[in-house]
């Protein structure tokens, strides 16, 4: 945001010329916010000069420069009308328009016709009206989101005036005395006031309008438009120009209608599903129902703190307007804003949730400015004003919380000058030995800043200075701490922090996956590229970003869209995510439950991905926090997961998540061959008591182990086979599985290969008892129809 020093100083009793600006910027930025950088403007306006308009042709356009006692020709124009002043420069032996960006604007364009008279235009007199000199600061708007009252000059001098030392000139100083009639939500028109007003939704907090029956449609003033230029504004006319100024000056957006293309009704109601609005600039939109905008009983004129309609727009034919000033909801301009990918001047002001008391200074700043420049003008005699003021915001805060928060000693004199500097009504009274304060916050500072006592804390942390408050680090004790009042023991594996470090630590360095951070919303883009359809979505109400309206509820799809991401780059890879998901509960009044997940996800470009091995992965995953868990069948299969691949993960009898292959249809739409994925309970990973680990000393006697491969139906599980081998023996201590293999030719059939261990507690395995077990474990696998190899 571009700020006028020169502007700025209007508005307080001291010359620009005598502020230190480096000074001034190095305090701004260590109690404020951050000036960017800031510019000493020279303009040698001796190069520039009014020129009149004499004979215009369809070759040529004839131009007289009193001034410099020079006749000539220039380039044609379409604006241009004979008799109207416009601001030329001289170049080598002939004239040229004076343009914006020959006055530091990066918006480049003619400079509009001019209000001037041949006495000044003759001798110059003109550039007295305008500030050749002058120094531009750059605020970061980032740094001021907080802050609306800063998104102008008069609330960035009230800003720096105790710096200063100045005197903030009374604001009355600036505006004309004008009657008000209120009103709840309607006004009825009346003979001096012909046109009646109704708000139709609480977007809008409060609306103001003055109408004009006659105004005089003048040229932009020099001095008005100098300044406008300065904050890269472009100006029109005297009107618009007003308008324009009013926004910068005090930071109220304004707009103007032509009354004559109003049916006799205007105010703001939210928009119409397809409703058309052509705007000002020629942009046609189709509104939804989250618009707001201003209309009358006809059509929608204008779009609510945005923009202006064409159809209602002031022209040089305008006689007569109805002036608008409102105060319109942030979080709805702001919505519409994004949606339409349209911002303006007045957008960016009111998403930061302007002062409701400031509509009705807009209107009486504006007839102010026309006033003053003697513009011909006849309005109603007095301003419509629709809507409740918001009731002052008191906080009652001690000198001793005071005093805790900041760790410095603060006087009671110190605390009510630093408040009452900026605005803020500060009374003080004893209360049990305490002195107590109670603050009544300026209504500049109420809509979005200050809102609690830490924020007067803040206030007064700024204003004294950060620098007054020791460089000492605050001291505090450390206890082990878990979620939800969990005990933190040896036996649950210590503190959940330390456990999810752990299952991090494995993901990361043994299964050499990548750690992700998405985001809680999912992308539309890509639900509909995969053609996923989330059941009950949990949709936002504001949306951060426009593809991005519904919450997780499954934490595999963004992990999907991770892969996407990098497939095409990389033949195989791997993520995980510790995340939340959300879901709406049926039958159960909209509830919405939330959980935490640990998910991954490893993938192949080319080529297929072992089942088997994958879960061996999550094995010993779970090893790592020393729980045992076993696979079944899944009970309820996900709707990203393989029709057969897929498997229940459970830990003592409980379900705690899901493993399985993502379907190939999936995969096909991701442009891979094969994708492995998990879902786990978080809350279950990490709260979970372990059970002791108990040492079982080693047999005295060796051991061996035995293989045997089978042909088996492909339905058939490890897990089943795996139990059928355990129970042949009570020397067989464990049984993995070694190989599965499959073949097209095979049909419905499939090669497993399992290894069994044996020990014998009271001798050696002898080669005689393994051949009999063997016996024995291929008459039980062959029971259930295996084939043994």
């Amino acid at each position: 945001m571009k700020v006028s020093l020169r502007w700025v100083c209007d508005h307080l009793s001291i010359e620009w010329k005598k502020i230190n600006v480096p000074k001034l910027v190095a305090w701004f930025n260590t109690s404020v916010a951050e000036i960017e950088s800031f510019e000493t403007l020279d303009i040698e306006v001796s190069d520039f000069a009014l020129a009149k308009v004499g004979k215009i042709t369809e070759e040529s356009l004839e131009v007289a420069v009193p001034e410099w006692k020079k006749m000539g020709s220039i380039s044609l124009r379409t604006d241009a009308h004979e008799g109207g002043w416009y601001l030329v420069k001289r170049t080598d032996m002939h004239f040229e328009w004076a343009t914006h960006s020959d006055f530091g604007i990066e918006k480049d364009g003619l400079l509009p016709e001019f209000r001037a008279n041949a006495k000044s235009a003759a001798s110059g007199s003109w550039k007295k009206q305008v500030e050749p000199q002058d120094v531009i600061l750059d605020v970061d708007n980032k740094s001021i989101t907080h802050r609306p009252d800063l998104w102008s000059h008069r609330g960035f001098a009230r800003e720096i005036a105790p710096y200063l030392e100045a005197t903030l000139i009374k604001e009355k100083e600036f505006l004309a005395d004008l009657p008000v009639k209120t009103a709840k939500d309607h006004f009825e028109k009346t003979k001096q006031f012909p046109l009646s007003i109704q708000m139709k939704t609480k977007g809008c907090k409060r609306f103001a309008a003055l109408y004009f029956g006659k105004i005089e449609q003048a040229p932009s003033a020099l001095w008005m438009a100098f300044r406008l230029m300065r904050v890269e504004q472009r100006a029109i006319d005297f009107v618009v120009d007003a308008t324009n100024y009013v926004m910068f000056d005090i930071g109220q957006p304004l707009h103007a209608f032509d009354a004559q293309n109003l049916d006799g009704h205007i105010g703001p109601r939210m928009a119409k599903n397809g409703e058309q609005l052509s705007l000002l600039g020629g942009l046609n939109l189709t509104l939804q129902s989250t618009d707001m905008v201003v209309a009358d009983n006809t059509q929608a004129l204008a779009l609510a703190g945005i923009k202006g309609g064409a159809f209602s727009g002031v022209t040089q034919k305008t006689e007569s307007i109805l002036l608008e000033s409102a105060t319109f909801s942030g979080a709805v301009v702001r919505f519409t804003s994004m949606f339409h990918k349209l911002r303006s001047e007045g957008s960016a002001r009111f998403e930061k949730e302007q002062d409701s008391y400031q509509n009705l200074k807009g209107i009486t700043r504006f007839v102010k400015l026309l006033t003053d420049a003697g513009i011909a003008m006849q309005h109603a005699p007095y301003i419509v004003s629709l809507g409740d003021f918001p009731k002052p915001l008191v906080i009652k805060i001690t000198q001793t919380f005071i005093e805790d928060r900041l760790g410095i000693t603060v006087k009671k004199s110190q605390v009510k000058k630093q408040l009452q500097e900026r605005g803020f009504e500060v009374k003080d009274s004893l209360v049990k030995d305490e002195v107590l304060f109670t603050v009544t916050v300026p209504s500049y500072r109420a809509t979005k800043d200050i809102k609690q006592r830490e924020d007067i804390v803040e206030e007064l942390g700024r204003t004294i200075g950060y620098l007054s408050i020791p460089e000492v680090l605050p001291v505090f004790a450390r206890h082990a701490t878990d979620q939800q009042g969990y005990p933190v023991t040896r036996e649950c594996g210590g503190s959940w922090v330390d456990r999810l470090a752990r299952l991090k630590t494995f993901l990361a360095f043994s299964a050499h996956l990548r750690e992700v951070s998405n985001y809680a919303f999912l992308d539309d883009e890509f639900l509909k590229k995969i053609n996923w359809r989330v059941s009950n979505p949990i949709e936002l109400a504001c949306p951060i970003a426009e593809q991005r309206t519904t919450l997780v509820d499954c934490p595999i799809i963004p992990l999907l869209q991770n892969v996407l991401d990098v497939s095409a780059t990389a033949d195989t890879g791997g993520f995980f995510e510790w995340a939340r998901a959300w879901k709406m509960v049926p039958d159960h009044k909209n509830k919405i439950t939330e959980r935490k997940t640990l998910s991954g996800i490893v993938y192949q470009r080319k080529g297929s991905i072992d089942f088997y091995a994958m879960k061996n992965m999550l094995v010993d995953l779970f090893d790592v926090v020393a729980m045992d868990i076993s696979f079944v069948a899944c009970f309820e299969r996900p709707r990203w997961a393989h029709k057969y691949q897929c498997a229940d993960v459970v830990v003592d009898g409980k379900v705690v998540g899901v493993a399985a292959k993502i379907s190939a249809i999936l995969a096909s739409k991701l442009g891979i061959a094969d994708a492995f994925a998990f879902d786990l309970d978080g809350d279950f990973l990490l709260h979970h008591p372990i059970n002791k680990t108990v040492f079982k000393p080693f047999s005295k006697y060796q051991g061996s182990f035995l293989d045997i491969s089978m042909m088996v139906p492909v339905t058939y599980t490890v897990k089943m086979f795996e139990e059928i081998i355990a129970k042949v023996s009570p020397l067989i201590v464990s049984v993995r599985l070694q190989d599965v293999f499959q073949k097209a030719e095979w049909g419905d059939q499939k090669s497993m290969t399992f290894r069994y261990f044996l020990e014998d507690p009271q001798q050696t395995v002898s080669k005689d008892l393994m051949e009999k077990i063997q016996i024995s474990v291929c008459k039980a696998v062959q029971t259930v129809g295996a084939v043994v190899r």
